[in-house]
């Protein structure tokens, strides 16, 4: 285990962080000066953004014994960073491209190289190891040097960790954070506890008066990264999906620990540590959907979503054109990650059935380069036919696009029917946008009016992004019946639902929607 550094100042008089530990500089005639006021919770101080600045001394792990001066700064919501005296020896990089040549002075496109080859150099990630002036360990992680050359060093730094000199690499055994204002799980009691069912981590509840925790506690020591992606961004999306706020929430505190004998660390950066948006109670879901065993049960079905749900939890301030593409991906894409029926014959045992369909491709593929064969066309190669056939064939057996879309719809509807507006063939227009915007297909200019394209290309994304919300709610655990009765009293919702009937009813679909034809195969 990398080893890390502690003073004993910091573990007995200060829990020194981002959010709780940098004691309040004020400007005095232009230049900072440390005031005798009590270190400020600043990410629960919601009237101010507090900015922190603090002399230290700063090294790299591979050169401790060299160290330069300089001021270190924390903005709440922002990057940490500090300013050097002098450049760091960050150590020999033994990965990477050979340095570029020295080009010769008439060669514009070689010295424009260089000059690049040069920043990326210069702002190459480090990691930097500190000790502020009051005693207190810092650690900067992936902090590239922003300045050019000649100017002081300034390295900011996307992840921050007060309180230890340590490694990205270092694991530790839990984290606990607080989600956007302290009302949002102010419903929650002390000792609270549910099993992450995938790996038997444990999540639980500490009361504050600050403002309730989610502690998660990972059955195997894990690195700041994994811990943020799994644990806290994973606990964050499904109160974003559940609240539908007008403001994304935020975290506004992150400590982490090594073992259960070690002090809280606190961290600091844009995903750890932010100043909420003032409390607005009019949400999707009451707060008490937001229990621990749903979190606990989300942890785990989230994993498997390599981040996807984020797509749907936010508001996408995109054109309508990428909406598209991008919903109607996600409706492939999440029911490949939940627990529909993927295949065709599902009632048949796995070995039984890829036994067969192998051997139904394999026929395929020889009867097709036979064929070609037989025909004895200069042109028509076997070779090429027979990928043709495996290219054509390889998918065999999996259901299709539409019948993802179908299974998708079914189980939304069945809970929201609101949602589809008494429309049908909804998965028809998922199939066929997904395959216009993926394929690129070509437009008919002469059947549809543009207006009319952007009219479907708005319903379809709208649409979408409601069927996958609601997806995502029912699959971990919100009652069908609450489900559809919170959406009704919805305003977002509500607008939803008149946009939607505008649309339809301008495009002439209150009648059943014909299949329009494309001219690529669903696959």
């Amino acid at each position: 285990m990398p080893c890390i550094r502690r003073t004993a100042s910091f573990v007995s008089s200060h829990v020194f962080g981002t959010c709780n530990l940098l004691q309040r500089w004020h400007r005095n005639a232009g230049a900072p000066t440390l005031t005798d006021e009590p270190p400020v919770d600043s990410c629960d101080d919601r009237s101010m953004s507090t900015i922190a600045a603090v002399g230290g001394e700063f090294w790299t792990p591979e050169n401790p014994s060299v160290r330069v001066g300089g001021v270190f700064t924390a903005q709440v919501g922002q990057q940490a960073e500090v300013t050097l005296q002098s450049g760091l020896v960050a150590g020999v990089p033994t990965t990477g491209p050979p340095p570029i040549p020295a080009p010769r002075p008439d060669d514009v496109a070689g010295l424009i190289l260089a000059a690049a080859s040069g920043a990326v150099a210069r702002l190459r990630p480090i990691t930097i190891h500190g000790e502020l002036d009051g005693g207190e360990p810092v650690t900067l992680f992936d902090a590239p040097n922003w300045n050019r050359p000649g100017v002081a060093p300034r390295h900011v730094a996307p992840i921050t960790v007060f309180g230890a000199n340590t490694s990205i690499d270092q694991g530790y055994c839990a984290v606990r954070f607080r989600i956007d204002h302290p009302h949002w799980l102010g419903h929650l009691t002390g000792g609270e506890s549910s099993v992450v069912e995938d790996d038997k981590s444990t999540l639980s509840v500490e009361v504050s008066e600050g403002g309730n925790w989610l502690v998660y506690e990972s059955s195997a020591p894990a690195t700041i990264e994994r811990l943020e992606i799994r644990a806290i961004s994973g606990c964050l999306a499904l109160a974003q999906l559940a609240l539908y706020p007008d403001e994304d929430l935020v975290i506004p505190n992150t400590q982490v620990r090594v073992d259960a004998d070690s002090p809280w660390l606190t961290v600091h950066g844009p995903g750890f540590c932010a100043v909420a948006d003032s409390l607005r109670p009019a949400t999707l879901l009451p707060r008490e959907e937001l229990t621990v065993e749903r979190f606990g049960s989300w942890i785990a079905l989230n994993a498997g979503f390599d981040g996807l749900a984020w797509a749907v939890a936010r508001r996408l301030e995109v054109p309508v054109q990428l909406q598209v593409q991008l919903f109607t991906s996600l409706v492939e894409g999440l029911h490949r990650r939940l627990p529909f029926n993927q295949w065709r014959f599902p009632e048949v045992p796995d070995v039984e059935r890829k036994s067969a369909l192998r051997k139904i491709r394999r026929v395929a593929r020889e009867a097709a380069v036979a064929e070609a064969e037989t025909l004895q066309l200069d042109w028509l190669d076997p070779v090429t036919v027979r990928q043709m056939l495996a290219d054509a064939v390889s998918h065999i057996g999996e259901v299709s696009y539409q019948e993802r879309a179908e299974a998708v719809v079914d189980a939304v509807l069945a809970a929201v029917p609101e949602i589809g507006e008494s429309i049908d063939g909804w998965p028809d227009h998922l199939k066929d946008l997904r395959n216009a915007f993926a394929h690129q297909l070509l437009q008919d200019d002469e059947g549809e009016s543009i207006e009319d394209r952007r009219r479907r290309w708005t319903i379809v994304s709208r649409l979408a992004a409601w069927l996958l919300r609601t997806l995502l709610l029912l699959r971990v655990g919100v009652e069908p019946e609450l489900l559809r009765e919170k959406y009704l009293q919805n305003e977002n919702f509500a607008f939803y639902r008149a946009n939607l009937g505008k649309l339809i009813k301008e495009l002439g679909w209150e009648d059943p929607p014909q299949r329009r034809p494309v001219s690529v195969d669903d696959d």
